[in-house]
């Protein structure tokens, strides 16, 4: 079982991974207008959100290159408002970045009436499907305890979309399976066939300093179902490395691109051990 992670822009770490060598990607892009990491060349703060969706499909155009045919994606993708001015949190110039950090608005160039959603996943989703990929499903994750909304006139937002993508009309599928309802119509000894509303809650023991953390059931569910024992997992935006600590725990090889060293200091952290040694590389520098 091995680990690897690429501390490098995502689109450099790609490049180093072989044609077809991927069984299964898992992964949570960044929002859009909504998080300032910090670092140089992060995507997220495009002037526009064309722009920011132009980068985000040629990194599944790369993903696709690495996927096997028979091979399985996961996308967790967040929406973002039109506000004319968008409110990012993490802005590096506020003191405490990272613990409590400041917020900074910037302009929004779009032409979306103000307060209205922009449905980024949606569109990210049908261009991909315009590229090839087959989309399976369109899962939600329902979050079960969300952040609060400070907001009057309209309804708390408590859940994310996650699309499952393959490349091919034949992949590795273990078929999942889950209680009853009352009125279900399946019969069977195992439950019924797992649906596309999965609640997961949100809350972890630790946030690992990452403003954006997913949970770690919300991945499980994922690996069990997309990828086979053994099988080699990718995160293109590995974060604070959630996707790998699953990974390793179900004793599967992943390789995580992040561009920020201090979450490679924390998947590294988080994911090292007897059994499981993490190979880092900083932006082609073995460590």
């Amino acid at each position: 079982m091995e680990s690897l992670i690429y501390n490098m822009d995502v689109m450099k770490g790609l490049t180093k991974i072989k044609d077809k060598s991927i069984d299964c990607v898992v992964t949570s892009i960044p929002y859009y207008l909504l998080r300032d990491y910090g670092v140089e060349g992060q995507i997220g703060l495009e002037p526009t959100m064309e722009e920011y969706i132009d980068k985000i499909i040629s990194v599944f155009d790369e993903i696709y290159r690495v996927l096997k045919d028979e091979g399985t994606v996961f996308l967790n993708a967040g929406d973002t408002y039109s506000n004319g001015r968008a409110k990012l949190v993490g802005n590096t110039n506020r003191k405490g970045y990272g613990k409590n950090p400041g917020y900074e608005s910037v302009t929004m160039k779009t032409s979306i009436r103000k307060k209205s959603k922009m449905m980024i996943p949606q569109r990210i989703a049908i261009r991909l499907i315009d590229k090839g990929w087959i989309l399976r499903n369109n899962i939600i994750w329902d979050k079960m305890n969300p952040m609060p909304e400070s907001v009057t006139d309209r309804f708390t937002n408590n859940f994310e979309d996650i699309f499952f993508f393959t490349k091919s009309h034949k992949y590795f599928f273990n078929k999942l399976y889950e209680n009853f309802s009352e009125n279900t119509k399946e019969k069977n000894d195992k439950g019924r066939n797992k649906r596309c509303i999965w609640p997961v809650s949100t809350t972890s023991k630790k946030n690992y300093n990452h403003c954006a953390t997913y949970p770690e059931k919300l991945v499980d569910i994922c690996l069990t179902a997309g990828c086979p024992e053994g099988g080699i997992v990718l995160d293109p935006f590995g974060g604070s490395g959630t996707t790998a600590k699953v990974a390793r725990d179900k004793m599967m090889n992943c390789i995580l691109i992040e561009l920020k060293k201090e979450y490679v200091d924390i998947s590294t952290e988080r994911i090292n051990d007897l059994f499981n040694k993490v190979k880092v590389v900083y932006d082609g520098r073995e460590c």
